[in-house]
């Protein structure tokens, strides 16, 4: 398996700008624990369909729908190779649940980016962090795939539509059963008369009640705003809720947001885009970012009801890839995120990192507390002494509500390794977490599913794909989130790369 070399990343005209900026330290770093962990960033090595899986232990008859998830799973083209976990072309996988029973099928997501590489062995589009034209090529002109669809980071449902998501406003459609695209799903608003490119979190909010989906779009232009997106959820229609200027010019890099029952919250961090790089077109997009190690982070308070900015604090700067839940009480929110005191989280996944045992930071899990009323002071408390990232919660019953427990994925403090060796359970509320672990094996992203008709909010199971470097094979561990011990797995007849996010939909995928 290629991958990328500290010299021949040196090359790369974009990484000096990189460690200018702070958030790229080199390729080696100091030594960690083992190199197993990198099996989960080799490609995979074909699309799989499995209708009967082997189950060990005993898998809940009541659970009954499927487990949807993409994430990047081919960075070796042939005559090009992509440089960050980011950019690898994004794989369908669906996990059906049905009387105890499980199947298992993934499909490469036949979007315009793939079957482009297909054909050439090279990269046709700006992904985040790889230059099209560099390595093999450099020097050649590129063609490049104005729309290349490599949503490679989350599912959404929308109308009757299931669609994978990437950071822009175009998201593929596909067939749940199949995995096959079927079409485009333009989550940019009609009624937008301001011009520019719109950049949008991978992870929208929603309301069940009433049937609305939020996001909030960076649209990247001559006047760079950001936009509170309103979109319902039966007839896939979005509406500007809000429209705030970026008052720097230079708007901050936003993968997450967070939202309560009554407002919106979007954050600002010291992260921001160079809009004179980007506009050049010449770079990947990483490199036209840049990182104030002395500014603060910005926190934009919107409502719901009406779409007025109620205020901006600020918080000594921090930066979040993933947030958890927020919620009101009284004069108050309670936000919730894996948090970092650098951006340098951002290429902790250029792939001669994680080959070379670079460090892998992970985010603490840190409650800001955000006053409504007159007073601007935010302040910080720590929730768990885990270390954690992709944080989830039990989100169709406590989204926006208070709640008490967040799974995530995580690292022993005393066995880092290059990939998350562990999931967590923290309870907010005592800051005592309970771990699952079990040595050479790597978890993804933890999703929970309630048990029909529970009464208590981690009265349910948790759903992760996990990769086993003993055997080189993944599986789906699926545990009881109470006490986090193991109820069942399903075994899978090869590895699967590390992957990004998920969704647990009903039956017929009717529901998230």
């Amino acid at each position: 398996m290629w991958h990328a070399t500290v010299d021949s990343l040196d090359r790369l005209p974009q990484l000096d700008m990189l460690v200018r900026q702070g958030i790229y330290r080199g390729g080696q770093g100091d030594m960690v624990g083992t190199l197993r962990g990198t099996l989960g960033w080799r490609n995979l090595p074909g699309e799989v369909d499995m209708p009967n899986v082997p189950v060990t232990g005993t898998m809940p008859e009541w659970l009954s729908g499927s487990l949807l998830r993409t994430g990047p799973s081919k960075w070796d083209l042939g005559r090009q190779h992509l440089l960050h976990w980011w950019d690898g072309l994004a794989l369908l996988q669906r996990f059906s649940f049905a009387g105890g029973t499980v199947s298992y099928r993934c499909r490469f997501l036949d979007s315009p980016g793939y079957r482009t590489q297909e054909a050439t062995g090279r990269i046709s589009w700006k992904s985040f962090a790889t230059d099209p034209c560099a390595g093999l090529m450099r020097g050649e002109k590129t063609d490049l795939v104005e729309e290349n669809g490599n949503c490679n980071i989350n599912i959404t449902r929308i109308g009757e539509v299931v669609a994978a998501q990437g950071e822009g406003a175009m998201a593929v459609t596909f067939d749940p059963e199949t995995l096959q695209a079927t079409g485009w799903l333009d989550q940019s608003p009609a009624d937008n008369d301001i011009p520019g490119h719109h950049a949008v979190t991978a992870h929208p909010h929603r309301d069940f009640d009433h049937k609305i989906q939020y996001n909030v779009h960076t649209v990247l232009g001559p006047n760079p705003v950001y936009q509170i997106v309103s979109t319902d959820i039966t007839t896939g229609t979005p509406e500007i809720l809000s429209t705030v200027p970026v008052e720097s010019g230079n708007p901050g890099y936003r993968h997450h947001f967070s939202m309560t029952e009554n407002y919106v919250i979007a954050v600002e961090y010291p992260l921001t885009t160079d809009l004179a790089t980007l506009a050049a077109g010449d770079r990947p997009f990483v490199a036209c970012f840049r990182w104030n190690p002395t500014a603060a982070t910005k926190i934009f308070i919107t409502s719901r009801v009406d779409g007025t900015l109620h205020k901006v604090l600020e918080a000594k700067g921090f930066f979040a890839v993933h947030h958890a839940n927020a919620y009101e009480v009284g004069d108050m929110i309670f936000m919730d995120v894996a948090a970092y005191d650098s951006a340098e989280h951002m290429t902790d996944f250029y792939l001669d990192r994680r080959h070379h045992n670079s460090p892998l930071s992970l985010g603490q899990l840190r409650r800001y507390a955000l006053p409504l009323g007159a007073s601007n002071e935010v302040t910080c408390e720590v929730l768990s002494s885990q270390q954690v990232e992709l944080p989830t919660y039990n989100y169709g019953r406590h989204n926006g509500k208070p709640y008490r427990y967040v799974y995530s994925a995580g690292m022993r403090q005393d066995l880092p390794e290059v990939a998350y060796n562990q999931i967590v359970k923290a309870d907010t509320r005592s800051h005592v977490s309970t771990t699952w672990f079990q040595d050479g094996c790597f978890p993804g992203e933890p999703v929970f599913v309630p048990t029909p008709g529970a009464t208590t909010e981690d009265d349910g199971v948790i759903l992760c794909l996990v990769l086993d470097t003993t055997t080189q094979t993944s599986f789906l561990l699926v545990l009881n989130a109470r006490d986090f011990s193991e109820v069942a797995r399903a075994q899978l007849d090869t590895f699967i790369p590390f992957g990004l996010h998920g969704q647990y939909l009903g039956d017929h995928y009717s529901s998230l």
